[in-house]
């Protein structure tokens, strides 16, 4: 997923996005600091997870920079739609790398259920999890998209995500 840069401050992105494609509601949600299904839920009702593909994969160039690895391949990927009020309204992609073994069997493990379960408690950042990175922008068909690097255990996650549909 090649991002369009914009800024990395929420105050600089909603400045830049407002009146261009993104609403307030929709900056709002790409913003928010606890979990994206749970901020999806509070505004179209009941979200539902549906798994488009899981499996090892060769990372792209960008997604191997931002995890730090130089490895070719063995990295775990899950990529899901989010789904609310019978639309998609985020497409996400998780990736693990190989090093980072208790993670990638966490992911594999999660099945239907939203990553939040192993991010978050109670819309907060478990204890164990670290965000270290936060980009926005836009992809190619022009949706918000937000890239955050994760550290769980001191082991990389690397999730995009992004809104479509709303």
């Amino acid at each position: 997923m090649s991002l369009k840069p914009l800024p990395t401050t929420p105050a600089a992105l909603f400045a830049r996005l407002h009146g261009q494609g993104g609403g307030d509601d929709d900056l709002r949600l790409l913003r928010c600091e606890g979990s994206m299904t749970r901020a999806l839920a509070r505004r179209f009702g009941p979200v539902r997870v549906e798994r488009s593909s899981e499996g090892l994969v060769v990372p792209r160039p960008d997604e191997a920079r931002l995890l730090d690895r130089r490895q070719r391949g063995g990295f775990w990927c899950r990529e899901i739609k989010l789904l609310a009020g019978g639309r998609v309204r985020l497409e996400g992609r998780t990736l693990a790398p190989p090093d980072a073994v208790r993670l990638q069997r966490d992911l594999r493990r999660l099945g239907d259920r939203p990553l939040m379960d192993l991010l978050f408690r109670h819309d907060r950042l478990r204890p164990d999890v670290q965000r270290e990175l936060r980009r926005f922008g836009r992809d190619r068909r022009g949706s918000l998209v937000r890239v955050t690097l994760f550290r769980i255990r001191r082991e990389p996650l690397l999730l995009l995500e992004s809104l479509c549909g709303l």
